[in-house]
């Protein structure tokens, strides 16, 4: 689905204004609400979440994000363009990015495969696993020995 900044315009602008979706938005008003896209898409970007969003320049611009992220960022917008239109948000918008806030992070994150080393202990104990590897062996009962509470090597171990 291709969304253009118009739309989120226009639905950020119905949150907070009481507008119809059929009556027009001024052209002051539409302009204001791309400046504040572009705005908020930037301070995103600031704080590490990239969504691919290219800045617009135009109403009829494809706004450049997953469509997921769409919501929560008209509904950002919506709050954002509350303080210069002097109204309150609604607590729905409010929900909505909360909502889309997740969605957001969840998009702009990424899992990067890692790999353990080979000394990581393997489960609770020395039973059988997955891979067959542990990170200890079976202990030698000759190696080791309690003195005072302290555990020594015994006088017939090599480095002694």
């Amino acid at each position: 689905m291709t969304t253009i900044v118009k739309t989120v315009v226009t639905d950020a602008l119905e949150d907070i204004l009481n507008r119809s979706s059929e009556e027009p938005i001024e052209a002051e008003d539409a302009l204001a609400g791309m400046r504040y896209l572009n705005r908020l898409m930037a301070s995103l970007a600031v704080r590490g979440i990239n969504l691919g969003f290219t800045e617009v320049s135009k109403l009829t611009d494809v706004v450049t994000i997953a469509d997921g992220a769409v919501d929560g960022i008209t509904a950002m917008l919506s709050k954002a363009l509350s303080a210069k239109f002097k109204v309150d948000v609604h607590g729905s918008v409010l929900d909505r990015i909360k909502d889309g806030w997740a969605v957001i992070l969840t998009l702009s994150s990424t899992n990067t495969p890692r790999s353990y080393p080979d000394i990581l202990p393997i489960g609770s104990g020395n039973e059988p696993s997955a891979c067959g590897v542990h990170f200890y062996t079976e202990p030698d009962d000759a190696i080791y020995s309690e003195v005072n509470g302290s555990i020594l090597l015994e006088d017939d171990t090599e480095g002694a």
